[in-house]
């Protein structure tokens, strides 16, 4: 028993032996035999160059590609509309497509729902980038079987970029009212309720969903006729999502007209981490409320950055979609989803939204702000940074000195500021004016009645200038012309730059006044000039030629139908360097007069800028990424 024993044990080590080479033989065999993987298939490129405008190819598969605007269309470049898009590709996804250059032929991108399943709802995303790439992967593309699985129709908008040499201002935001029209125009084709159309923006992107909810009047108005096939299609859109915004049109102490049927919005953003982009979403709510539009939610979160930004532990933050390892930040899109349900969208087709209900009640409510009071009657601006502001002026009225007074909105206000992005602006002021010990007491965003108010509350009590320069109204006249007429808005505007006029006399008996024509402004077409015209023929009325002088510059400025001269204006209203120092050549001479030359020293207190401006860090020129 004993040898038997002794035997199996003394065989055992060989039988492994043979096992483990059958075993090594069995694996050489599989490895040699073993294919190669293919290669990936559909993996999306451009589509081919020729005569004719480049054809957009679809980002996924599926989906229904149209160009923003038809062949041969002014607003394209002729000499680059037929150049290719250029993808950057996921070289860890292959097929993804991360990012789009090279735009120069805009288009949306359609993917519908079943019928089954269809809301009506569709949601046109304009994706981030720093308005340098347009990240379509992480904010267009992976949101389309999102918006799917909750009815929501899904338009990837492909807009032109800075970086192509396009304006975001003139033609991104552009690309974007369009789009809406452009879907509305189809909506029946897609099963889409003309009625449930909204716009999301991520960062740069929110550069254009911002615009888009309080310029659509405008826009409608300057691209109308018997040659524009989408005359009489709305471009409002029905709601807003602004996600981790870039700079909206309220940033840098800006107060556009907020128009009445402003649609809802939704916004979205981490706080401290990615202090400036929530303090770009605060100033839109904060404008909203004091507006009193309805239906505006905004989630501020406290953990989290800005996508692409590093991390704690050396990873990136994620964009869009992303889980964000598990940062509550990462289900802002359920939020969403929540907000839209609530006012009404993911109804079925047909069926009136409580967002369209909450609007048309609002609109039989009595206007609020300035623009429900009288031209020629003071009225306040409430917010923060304006409170701010007018404690400073106040503080640099009391310090004396001050022999020429500067008043205005913005186009006076950024001359003579301390403001880091207006540097240029204060060094020309300088050059012009040091010696004549002259002060800015311009704050942008005002109308008149708001600037009746600050000089009715201190701002020119006690200073006794020998002359004070008043450039004022551009905020009471809006981007364009009023429908029917704007004879109501000049007769207003003459009476309000009146009463200012009575009532610096009245503070400042001494001082001659120079009333300033209002400048040419191109920032929603030339249109709105004949108006600027109509007033200025007025109020040059008002002077006498002794204690108030009328001086007219837009001769210089812009062309005998008030189209704005190159470099004149930084964005069609605001004056450039250029601008400015037409302005301080046609002022150097009465200056001379009154005072004599300038002195080689200077008594003026220093100059004032926007309080918010020097509370966050360097802001960037856009969104970020």
């Amino acid at each position: 028993m004993n040898r038997i024993l002794s035997l199996a044990l003394l065989s055992l080590p060989a039988i492994v032996s043979v096992l483990a080479q059958d075993t090594s033989k069995a694996a050489s065999t599989a490895a040699a035999t073993l294919a190669p993987l293919p290669p990936a298939l559909g993996v999306p490129k451009p589509g081919p160059t020729n005569d004719a405008p480049y054809a957009p190819q679809p980002i996924l598969p599926g989906g229904v590609v149209v160009p923003l605007y038809p062949p041969g269309s002014p607003f394209l470049k002729a000499d680059r509309v037929r150049e290719a898009e250029i993808y950057n590709l996921s070289k860890g996804a292959p097929g993804r497509i991360n990012s789009v250059v090279n735009i120069h032929n805009p288009s949306i991108e359609v993917h519908t729902v079943e019928g089954g399943l269809n809301t009506g709802a569709a949601i046109i995303l304009a994706a981030g980038g720093g308005h340098n790439t347009l990240n379509v992967g992480s904010e267009s593309a992976d949101f389309v079987p999102f918006f799917y699985n909750y009815g929501v129709n899904t338009v990837i908008l492909r807009n032109r970029l800075r970086r192509d040499g396009y304006n975001v201002q003139n033609d991104a935001v552009h690309d974007a009212l369009q789009a809406i029209r452009l879907v509305r125009a189809h909506a029946k084709e897609w099963n889409i309720d003309p009625n449930k159309i909204g716009i999301m923006g991520f960062s740069a992107g929110a550069e254009l969903a911002a615009p888009a909810a309080l310029f659509f009047e405008d826009f409608d108005r300057t691209n109308s006729g018997p040659a524009e096939p989408l005359t009489g299609v709305s471009s409002r859109p029905d709601f807003v999502g602004l996600v981790y915004p870039g700079p909206t049109p309220f940033a840098r102490n800006a107060s556009p007209p907020i128009p009445r049927n402003t649609p809802p919005a939704f916004i979205t953003c981490a706080g401290s981490g990615d202090r400036v982009h929530a303090i770009w979403a605060d100033e839109y709510l904060g404008a909203m409320l004091r507006a009193g539009i309805p239906n505006v939610e905004m989630h501020i979160y406290g953990t989290g950055r800005h996508p692409g930004e590093q991390l704690s532990d050396g990873s990136r933050m994620s964009a869009g979609l992303a889980d964000r390892r598990g940062m509550p930040f990462g289900k802002w899109q359920d939020r969403f989803i929540d907000w839209l349900r609530d006012l009404g969208f993911l109804q079925q087709p047909g069926v009136e939204t409580k967002a369209a209900r909450d609007i048309a009640a609002f609109l039989t409510q009595p206007p609020r702000g300035s623009a429900s009071v009288p031209a020629d009657q003071p009225f306040p601006r409430t917010d923060q940074n304006s409170r701010i502001a007018h404690a400073r002026l106040l503080e640099k009225a009391g310090k004396g000195g001050i022999d020429v007074y500067f008043e205005g909105d913005s186009i006076t206000r950024r001359w003579g500021a301390s403001d880091r992005q207006y540097k240029d602006f204060l060094a020309n002021w300088n050059r012009n004016f040091f010696g004549w010990n002259a002060a800015n007491f311009g704050w942008g965003g005002d109308t008149l009645q708001n600037i009746l108010w600050r000089l009715g509350n201190g701002e020119l009590d006690g200073v006794n200038p020998k002359i004070i320069v008043l450039l004022a109204g551009a905020n009471n006249i809006g981007r364009t012309p009023t429908a029917g007429g704007d004879e109501a808005k000049i007769e207003e505007v003459t009476k309000g730059i009146k009463a200012t006029l009575d009532l610096m006399q009245q503070k400042a008996p001494a001082a001659t006044i120079v009333l300033m024509g209002l400048t040419p402004r191109n920032n929603g077409g030339t249109a709105i000039v004949s108006t600027i015209n109509k007033i200025n023929d007025r109020i040059a009325r008002l002077a006498d030629g002794k204690k108030i002088r009328y001086l007219n510059i837009n001769n210089r400025l812009a062309d005998g139908d008030g189209k704005l001269f190159e470099g004149m204006t930084v964005d069609g209203l605001h004056l450039s360097v250029r601008g400015y120092q037409v302005w301080a050549d046609a002022l150097r001479p009465v200056l001379t007069e009154l005072l004599g030359p300038p002195a080689r020293t200077d008594h003026a207190p220093p100059p004032t800028g926007d309080p918010s401006a020097q509370t966050p860090p360097a802001e960037p020129r856009s969104g970020g990424r």
